[in-house]
């Protein structure tokens, strides 16, 4: 009989017929062959009561019966479904029913376990391994809670989940560093579930911006999706413990300033993602810590190169030539645009259109790291006055810049073609960033949100 019951499912499963409608139609099925009086393994009923207990079970919205009687026999335990012969679980459909708490390993032992709902409630903690044992199961729905931390391997032992929808995680804080499992949980989801997840930032950096403040950068997560943020919370004790210290504004930042540390100290940061409850989930979902940074400020303030330096500066030596500087956080990289002349004065009978033949443009760009920049120089040919046609350019040389102050920098260079090597100082031509670049680098211990 049992054999019969579980064909009819599966062909149900295939037609789209689950939840409340299949756990219907099975009690009438088995009202209708005349279930056997057994009663259920006393092992199966306390499996029930952990997770009646382990979930907040008094505060169901639906658990009439439980913890009264046998769970299989009418009036069985609301949303429990049981084998023909009423000694197993079949069926356990609580989703959207108010389950909070976490998941106990009791739940791996319903060992004829064909349905496991909990989806759409207020679960957190991590998934069981033990759930890796529940070997007759075509459907698993733990999707729209607060679950964290690593999928167990072992799931993919559940090789009768259905394939594009026998398994839900979505909307969670989950994760997996293993290819084979994640290949395993794509097939079985409806969606990429990787997309929905609020996990941990990785690839953390801290920089130092002076004595008092830090910056910290990391990669964002996959979901940006709905409102959240990352918080950061640091501590001056290895692993804690550690207290919120300040947050972004959303999801999608890649950096963050930490002010009024103390100067020429040693800290110790995590981050944690949190997303907003939106529709698709009701639960707000915070992720586990990111691994651990060290970091220490400095015991005197340095400068560091910030946005507040864009603008035209020049050599005083050298009036009617300079440079326009370009200052991308999000990448920590610098453009610069050379405006200078070649080595020696053009002959007089060579002539040009627009500007004077003598004209060299070379512009510089690459990575910048606290107050100064290794750039690649760059020499541009080929192009013509408001003309779309593709230019060439070719790396000749390299250049370090540095930076003192807001207002005061320098220039060391290296022109490998024409075997040409120097330094000079650099001075700011207009004053309408220097408030903005004090106020990011910390003059007067001021940093912006």
């Amino acid at each position: 009989m049992g054999q019969i019951i579980q064909g009819i499912r599966s062909r149900l499963l295939r037609i789209g017929l689950r939840g409340g409608c299949l756990l219907l139609f099975i009690l009438l099925f088995q009202v209708q062959l005349g279930a056997a009086p057994e009663s259920i393994d006393p092992r199966e009923r306390q499996r029930l009561l952990s997770v009646y207990n382990a979930t907040n079970g008094p505060n169901w919205s639906g658990n009439r019966g439980w913890g009264e009687g046998d769970p299989c026999r009418l009036p069985n335990w609301q949303n429990v479904v049981c084998t023909i012969d009423n000694t197993s679980v079949l069926l356990l459909n609580l989703g959207t029913n108010g389950l909070a708490g976490t998941l106990p390993s009791q739940v791996g032992f319903f060992l004829a376990l064909f349905e496991l709902s909990v989806d759409h409630n207020k679960i957190g903690g991590q998934i069981p391994a033990e759930i890796s044992m529940l070997r007759s199961l075509e459907l698993l729905l733990l999707n729209a809670n607060r679950l964290v931390g690593l999928v167990p391997d072992g799931m993919m032992e559940l090789h009768r989940l259905g394939i594009g929808g026998g398994l839900d995680l979505s909307y969670n804080g989950l994760y997996t560093h293993n290819l084979e499992l994640d290949r395993f949980i794509v097939e079985r989801s409806p969606d990429d579930w990787k997309l929905t997840q609020t996990i941990a930032p990785t690839g953390i950096e801290a920089t130092v911006m002076h004595a008092g403040v830090v910056e910290l950068s990391w990669e964002p997560i996959l979901f940006t999706d709905f409102t959240g943020r990352y918080r950061v919370a640091i501590s001056t004790q290895r692993d804690g413990p550690y207290e919120d210290y300040a947050s972004t504004p959303d999801k999608l930042t890649s950096r963050l300033s930490l002010a009024d540390l103390a100067p020429d100290t040693t800290y110790y940061a995590v981050i944690f993602s949190e997303t907003d409850p939106h529709p698709n989930n009701l639960n707000k979902v915070v992720s586990l810590a990111s691994a651990e940074i060290k970091f220490s400020t400095s015991a005197e303030s340095v400068f560091s190169i910030n946005p507040g330096l864009n603008g035209s500066w020049v050599n005083v030596d050298t009036l009617g030539q300079g440079f326009f500087i370009d200052v991308f956080p999000e990448r920590r990289e610098i453009f610069l645009g050379w405006f200078t002349y070649d080595l020696e004065l053009a002959a007089p009978k060579l002539t040009s259109v627009i500007g004077h033949p003598g004209h060299r443009w070379l512009t510089a760009q690459g990575r910048y790291d606290g107050q100064s920049a290794n750039l690649a120089i760059n020499l541009t040919r080929g192009g013509l006055f408001a003309d779309g046609a593709p230019v060439e350019s070719t790396e000749v040389g390299s250049m370090v810049l540095r930076f003192e102050d807001c207002e005061n920098g320098s220039i060391s260079y290296q022109l490998n073609t024409a075997q040409l090597s120097g330094e000079f100082p650099l001075t700011r031509i207009s004053g309408s960033n220097v408030e903005l670049c004090e106020t990011i680098a910390g003059v007067n211990s001021q940093v912006p949100d």
